[in-house]
């Protein structure tokens, strides 16, 4: 708890809080496109999980890459514990593609 508070106070936490409608959680993605310093293009995706209800969510973040990806990447796996009425934001790996929330068994 003392290392998450460390996080907390440092910035380097990605969650905010909600006040929307309640509701089903929700995925909502954001893409940036620039060219590095080498002229090569670079992506970079955030995903943002938003907990709309009043109970914890645990739920399982699965990605996998898209399926005529010439690179074979296994897709990225998390497991997401989000407090009720708050949004995350997950910078996703460049091979993930699509994102579904899984429930935990």
């Amino acid at each position: 708890m003392k290392y998450l508070a460390l996080l907390l106070l440092a910035g380097c936490a990605t969650t905010e809080p909600y006040t929307g409608p309640p509701g089903p959680p929700t995925l909502e993605g954001t893409e940036w496109l620039w060219l590095d310093i080498n002229g090569r293009l670079r992506r970079e995706t955030t995903l943002y999980v938003t907990n709309r209800n009043f109970d914890p969510l645990d739920a399982i973040l699965d990605c996998d890459p898209h399926p005529k990806a010439l690179r074979k990447w296994p897709g990225t796996r998390l497991t997401l514990h989000l407090p009720p009425r708050v949004t995350q934001a997950v910078l996703l790996n460049p091979h993930d593609h699509l994102c579904e929330l899984l429930p935990v068994e």
